[in-house]
């Protein structure tokens, strides 16, 4: 027997692997993700 855990963050029954959006907050994360912080000094880059 296998089991299989999948995130669904924001509940809405799209695992976040396949969710656009996995915080459910209007922001598609391509775009939240542009902001990242790259080399861990706190300021997104």
């Amino acid at each position: 027997m296998t089991v299989t855990v999948v995130g669904d963050f924001d509940r809405d029954g799209i695992p976040d692997a396949t969710d656009l959006d996995d915080d459910n907050d209007g922001i598609l994360d391509s775009i939240e993700g542009e902001n990242t912080d790259t080399d861990g000094d706190g300021i997104p880059r």
